[in-house]
């Protein structure tokens, strides 16, 4: 048997993102969408993401040789119980958000005969800078490219179903990066939540003053850039914060520790002090970025899968097994 459906559950700037690069690089596998929004679904499959578009998620779960999904970990959960249902035994399935740990929890405690192996691609820096609030315009077939693709697989998962998801990695641009959930979730909720959190407490701490009346109208675009990352996500960011509490205060007080630092030079007035170390984390952040565009590391590679054998591993035999057993 062969993979012929790969269907999107939950659709997302990131996971229309993997459709396109998928419609790219494998043509012939069909692409199924469904969100529930069902104006975005008919969007998506108007502009091409996706072959067709599922109103039910049923139907789409049942069609699945290869499932996506990209919703946050609690409307997760609550559609397991009809995976269980409607999903075909040898169905694998990944998931592109970004809380590890918790799904996996989930997944191994009520599918845990599935192919579940728990992913997530990280985006390259060509395609930086603010995108369209609208998913379906700012999705980008090379959103991911020349970038990591972070693999979280159970110890237990199938090691055919880790290579299947490391293919879907392949096609999209992204190097395999092997991590441990827990650590994955420690470092996003530091790169991820902690800018976030940053903003938040940037304006709030000038939003807070009576001279926030004339000071709103000098804002220019350095304002508003450095605050523009948690509109509308009120719900989002504190279920982020309270997934991994301890996590999000280490953080914070590391944050709040170095600013606390450069506040005793200036009122020590040490001027060169603090102009020493904007230069010097200048620097390093232009290595870091330069780096992290040639998107070379010192670590061993994983074993390169060339060009046919992500096609084999799509359309090859290990869809044609029924469970573990």
């Amino acid at each position: 048997m062969q993979a012929q459906n790969i269907t999107f559950i939950g659709l997302t700037r990131a996971s229309l993102s993997v459709a396109l690069a998928l419609k790219k690089g494998l043509p012939d596998l069909n692409r199924i969408g469904h969100d529930p929004d069902d104006k975005l679904t008919k969007q998506a499959v108007e502009h091409g993401v996706f072959n067709s578009g599922e109103q039910h998620v049923d139907k789409a779960l049942a069609k699945a040789d290869i499932l996506i999904v990209d919703m946050n970990a609690a409307a997760t959960e609550k559609l397991l119980p009809l995976m269980s249902q409607m999903l075909q035994e040898h169905v694998v399935i990944t998931h592109l958000s970004p809380q590890a740990v918790a799904l996996q929890k989930s997944f191994d405690k009520q599918l845990p005969e599935r192919f579940f192996v728990n992913a997530a691609p990280v985006q390259s820096m060509a395609t930086f800078g603010l995108a369209s609030a609208d998913p379906i315009e700012s999705a980008d077939a090379d959103l991911f490219r020349d970038s990591l693709y972070c693999l979280m697989p159970s110890s237990t998962v199938d090691e055919a179903a880790v290579d299947t998801v490391r293919a879907i990695g392949k096609v999209i641009g992204g190097s395999p990066f092997f991590i441990d959930p827990s650590e994955y979730d420690v470092y996003i909720n530091a790169l991820e939540l902690l800018p976030r959190l940053s903003q938040i407490a940037l304006f709030e701490s000038l939003h807070s003053q009576t001279a926030w009346s004339d000071m709103r109208r000098l804002a220019g675009n350095r304002f508003a850039s450095g605050t523009a990352n948690f509109s509308d996500q009120g719900e989002e960011i504190a279920s982020a914060v309270f997934a991994n509490k301890d996590s999000t205060l280490h953080w914070i007080n590391q944050h709040i520790n170095a600013l606390m630092e450069i506040k005793g030079w200036i009122e020590k007035t040490d001027e060169r002090t603090v102009a020493d170390l904007i230069n010097t984390r200048s620097f390093e952040r232009d290595i870091w970025l330069q780096t992290r565009k040639d998107n070379h590391w010192n670590e061993t590679a994983a074993p390169e899968i060339g060009k046919e054998g992500v096609k084999d591993l799509f359309m090859g035999s290990l869809l044609g097994r029924r469970g573990r057993g």
